[in-house]
């Protein structure tokens, strides 16, 4: 299962806006960077931040269940083109950043054996961390 939700964070916000606003600079050593900087900002938002992150940051809750995806049963294309679904219902006012991501496993038996146990797991940032971690996806304009 897939989650989404939105999230506030200005200090990563900010750090990232700063990496980008390095290719403003009109001369650096004599050289004008400033051309460069609408595709340097393109490449710092476009670029995902694999971390966890405290989960008081969210500012709306994941769709219930996530979005879910059969591995006994996907397909390629559907993997490699998919429309994940939302309706989320904020918690608070505020700036919304980004998009924060992560999964939950759940290993189930194959449906030909008749008994077996689940096990789940989730990579969650309520959840103990994993090495997979949780993604972060960061808007270029913030919305409030």
């Amino acid at each position: 299962s897939i989650f989404l939700a939105p999230f506030s964070d200005a200090a990563l916000w900010s750090e990232t806006m700063g990496k980008a606003r390095f290719w403003e600079q009109p001369s650096f050593y004599g050289v004008d960077l400033s051309a460069l900087y609408p595709d340097a900002k393109d490449e710092m938002f476009g670029m995902p931040v694999v971390g966890s992150f405290d989960p008081r940051t969210l500012i709306a809750q994941a769709n219930p269940g996530g979005y879910v995806v059969d591995f006994y049963t996907v397909t390629m294309e559907e993997l490699q083109d998919m429309t994940i679904p939302f309706i989320w219902q904020t918690s608070y006012t505020g700036i919304i950043h980004g998009i924060a991501g992560w999964f939950d496993l759940h290993f189930s038996p194959p449906p030909s054996v008749p008994s077996g146990n689940t096990i789940a797991m989730s990579t969650g940032p309520a959840a103990e961390r994993t090495h997979w971690q949780q993604v972060r996806f960061l808007l270029k304009e913030p919305l409030a």
